[in-house]
């Protein structure tokens, strides 16, 4: 029976890349708790590794990718109203709806004079 050592995730993660998938992963979780307290929403942050060896007759020597993908939530985005034409173009007025005369200012009208009642 051999006894096997198992070499902690955190000591190969420091040394993949040269430091920087660690050093991306550390980045990208800042950012995720930051996304999720600015919106209240959740988001992920995955680690893809992928290992295969160099050729096919030695097993040994393995080469090591890795791919680190965040899903932030965002922001809802403000919202339009706008309505199709006829050919199918966006506006902002309703094509359908009847058009009136734009409106213009009306003068005031003149004062009404009336006149002073006489007393006795």
């Amino acid at each position: 029976m051999t006894d096997k050592v198992v070499r902690p995730f955190g000591d190969w993660l420091r040394e993949q890349a040269a430091g920087s998938t660690h050093d991306e992963l550390s980045e990208a979780l800042h950012a995720l708790v930051e996304a999720v307290q600015l919106t209240g929403k959740k988001g992920s942050l995955t680690l893809i590794v992928e290992i295969k060896p160099i050729d096919g007759t030695n097993t040994d020597t393995l080469t090591v990718s890795d791919r680190v993908s965040l899903k932030a939530p965002q922001l809802a985005r403000p919202r339009s109203v706008f309505f199709a034409d006829k050919s199918g173009n966006l506006r902002r007025d309703n094509p359908n709806q009847l058009q009136f005369e734009p409106l213009r200012e009306v003068p005031a009208p003149a004062p009404i004079v009336t006149p002073k009642a006489v007393t006795p």
